[in-house]
């Protein structure tokens, strides 16, 4: 789980899905298999999930090939700019906790969990689900 962005990525020819893996232990174990059974995404990682990843599965490499992993280190949210571009057709957030979305004007401001809430400001086309 040490994928940090590429900037020299081309943007895929079809857009993918985006999942912003936050912190909140409710439903961690199930998100991560729910990720791993619908294949190939981006997954962003809050600082949080990249601190309690771990506490949740013994596997030190939680994703499958194919599962595209940006962790949330910058402090400007640079990977918001793919949503801009069209990498993406959906983002999802999940585990998400009311610390996270509500009240909903964290994620309308940008303010929740960085990238993750970043995206949820920036992007045109996306939906968080």
């Amino acid at each position: 789980m040490s994928e940090t962005l590429d900037e020299t990525e081309q943007k895929p020819r079809v857009p993918r899905l985006a999942w912003g893996l936050t912190g909140s232990g409710h439903d961690f174990e199930a998100c991560l298999e729910l990720i791993r059974r619908l294949g190939p995404m981006d997954v962003f990682v809050s600082r949080a999930a990249a601190e309690v990843i771990f506490m949740y599965t013994k596997d030190r490499a939680p994703f499958p090939p194919g599962i595209r992993v940006i962790r949330d280190t910058s402090a400007s949210a640079a990977p918001v700019g793919r949503f801009y571009h069209g990498w993406y057709h959906t983002l999802v957030v999940a585990p998400a906790t009311s610390n996270t979305s509500l009240p909903s004007h964290r994620f309308a401001s940008g303010s929740s969990e960085a990238t993750i809430g970043g995206s949820c400001l920036k992007s045109p086309t996306t939906t968080a689900l």
